[in-house]
């Protein structure tokens, strides 16, 4: 991680109500130089910058933001100048902005505007982007606008939050009517982040099985399950067979344990982990998936390891059976289809970065 990748993902960060939350988690995982833990933000955010056409992004920057003929860097605000120190994408911009917007012909395009026509300015607390005291400027040239200030929101404060939307509503049904801005108070604050259980593999299942649906991750967690399951029932079947016959070996039984507890610890996993995905998502803060889960599921993040644990060992079990069993290895078949079972699904959680390192 470098200071234009964290510059970037912060900028972006601020735009929304839901990652603003998870701003002091990053700036103490950034800290603690902990980039592995913040790979997958870097990922999610860092392209939203360039989200906007190339094309588009030219024609509005080098109109209203670029270092026009007699502006220096000290006629910009403190947040551009940061910006344009830390990110190479205003380097881009210095270079292209002459040939694409070459005499800057309108002499008044960045004049201010002044109408009679009624208009509603809004404008959010938190938004660093479009700060209040930017929005109360133009309003002042607007004789017959209405103003509404919106606690604890940050950028886009028209989609953040129902009452917003019903203020606007009413403001169109009839735009020369004071609108009724009462419910901007009950406005939550944002509940900020402290604390997360860290996770490269989260947002990777999130997408692959959640979101995408990809069909090479589900096919192969979904294998693993069933035949986890399968090879469960088989087991548990053949040991009440047996019961009033030879008891299998200690060996074997020591490994159908084990492999059965590694199993089950699996299935709990992928079961709880969507729903708690699931959750996590429709809730305020999905973007916290990017670093892991909160920290009340922290939990579900030590099933894999313990899972192998359990799984290894049963193998080695299963090992030692066979060994000690001779050539007819047929009472064990169900005890292979559990393992092959473990195998598979632990593989496609390995894959997905369940065990990569986030410290």
């Amino acid at each position: 991680m470098n200071p234009q990748d964290f510059t970037n993902v912060i900028h972006q960060m601020l735009y929304a109500d839901e990652t603003i939350s998870l701003v002091p988690v990053v700036i103490d995982l950034a800290a603690r130089k902990n980039a592995n833990a913040l790979a997958n933000l870097i990922d999610v955010m860092g392209p939203r910058a360039l989200d906007l056409d190339f094309t588009a992004r030219l024609s509005v920057e080098c109109r209203e933001r670029w270092l026009t003929p007699g502006r220096t860097l000290r006629d910009t605000n403190r947040l551009e100048r940061f910006l344009r120190r830390t990110m190479t994408v205003f380097d881009t911009e210095d270079l292209l902005c002459p040939d694409w917007a070459p005499q800057f012909e309108d002499a008044g395009f960045n004049d201010p505007v002044s109408s009679p026509v009624p208009a509603l300015f809004y404008s959010g607390a938190n938004d660093p982007i479009t700060p209040p005291e930017n929005t109360v400027s133009s309003f002042r040239l607007f004789p017959n606008a209405q103003y509404v200030h919106a606690l604890h929101t940050g950028h886009g404060v028209d989609r953040a939050h129902g009452c917003i939307q019903d203020i606007t509503a009413a403001f169109l049904d009839n735009p020369r009517e004071l609108v009724r801005d009462g419910c901007v108070a009950s406005i939550a604050p944002i509940a900020f982040v402290t604390d997360v259980a860290l996770s490269r593999g989260v947002l990777p299942y999130a997408t692959n099985v959640l979101q995408t649906r990809s069909l090479l991750t589900i096919a192969t967690l979904g294998l693993g399950v069933l035949a986890m399951f399968v090879g469960l029932v088989w087991t548990l079947t053949s040991l009440a067979r047996r019961r009033h016959s030879r008891l299998p070996s200690a060996a074997a039984f020591g490994s159908a344990a084990l492999l059965g507890a590694g199993a089950v610890t699996l299935m709990v996993f992928v079961a709880v982990l969507t729903l708690a995905i699931a959750d996590v998502a429709a809730g305020m803060t999905p973007a916290i998936l990017a670093l892991g889960l909160p920290q009340a599921h922290g939990w579900l993040l030590m099933l894999p390891l313990t899972a192998v644990a359990l799984c290894g060992a049963g193998l080695l079990a299963l090992v030692l059976a066979v060994a000690r069993g001779g050539p007819n290895t047929r009472a064990n078949i169900p005890l292979f289809t559990l393992a092959s079972g473990c195998a598979l699904a632990l593989g496609t959680v390995w894959m997905l970065g369940f065990f990569a390192p986030v410290a």
